[in-house]
């Protein structure tokens, strides 16, 4: 994918009018990382699919009132700090579900991501 499509791309997903858009040349790093962006690059509808809103609330607090289109991991799918379902079902603001009357939701992603953190992703 050329540096032209890329900026057409990122310009037709962001909801500003005016998008902060720069490009780089990566000379190395992380392999995995690397291999990972590579994929997504050559994937540019698979890439779309992807994104997601940023929590609602969190970008509010920073004085954003738009949404912001975030790469979210898929294992990642609440914010806990609001109690809002921000999972790939959550294409816009108000996609964002209450869950602070299901407690069991937070448990679930408090121990899934517990088990993240002791086990390799390869082995989840």
């Amino acid at each position: 994918m050329s540096q032209s499509e890329i900026v057409a791309l990122a310009k037709e997903e962001h909801p500003y009018e005016v998008p902060g858009i720069s490009t780089r040349t990566i000379t190395g790093g992380n392999p995995d990382y690397l291999t990972w962006i590579a994929q997504d690059l050559r994937d540019p509808d698979g890439f779309r699919q992807l994104l997601r809103p940023a929590c609602r609330r969190c970008t509010a607090r920073r004085g954003i009132t738009g949404p912001i289109a975030s790469r979210l991991p898929p294992h990642l799918t609440v914010c806990r700090r609001h109690r809002l379902w921000t999972g790939p079902a959550a294409r816009t603001h108000a996609g964002q579900l209450d869950i602070s009357p299901f407690p069991e939701i937070l448990r679930a992603q408090r121990r899934h991501l517990a088990e993240l953190d002791d086990h390799p992703r390869q082995d989840v």
